[in-house]
């Protein structure tokens, strides 16, 4: 069965190049080359984690998002996470971050792909109204 996009010319086409994973503890304490900001809200979950599992060591993969039109900003950023996080949760129950599984409602189209170092998400995540 195939679908079709509603408006294949409207919405977001995302590519996100994963980095190989690195320590969780170096990516909190150092920030990351790709945002300044973003790396902060994951302090918390990552002392939560240490201190739940002090025998483990956690390694992150970090994503550089390139669009094909437009502009990144932290509201697409927030959606393209949502939804990314909505589609592992819903394929895999173990995942760590379970804050946003539940959101929906986002409100543009979104194709979003992506490459290298990707596990455990899909390769494609496509979100819109489709036809068939």
């Amino acid at each position: 069965m195939r679908l079709e996009r509603v408006a294949p010319d409207f919405g977001y086409r995302v590519q996100i190049s994963w980095s190989r994973p690195a320590s969780y503890d170096k990516i909190v304490s150092s920030g990351s080359p790709h945002d300044a900001e973003g790396w902060r809200d994951h302090r918390a979950r990552y002392y939560r984690m240490c201190h739940s599992h002090p025998r483990y060591t956690f390694r992150v993969s970090l994503g550089a998002i390139k669009l094909a039109h437009g502009h990144v900003t932290a509201r697409l950023v927030d959606d393209v996470e949502s939804i990314l996080i909505f589609a592992a949760y819903h394929s895999r129950d173990t995942l760590i971050n379970k804050s946003k599984w539940y959101k929906s409602g986002w409100k543009h189209p979104y194709v979003i792909t992506n490459l290298r170092y990707r596990a455990p998400l899909p390769r494609e995540v496509h979100h819109g109204v489709f036809i068939r």
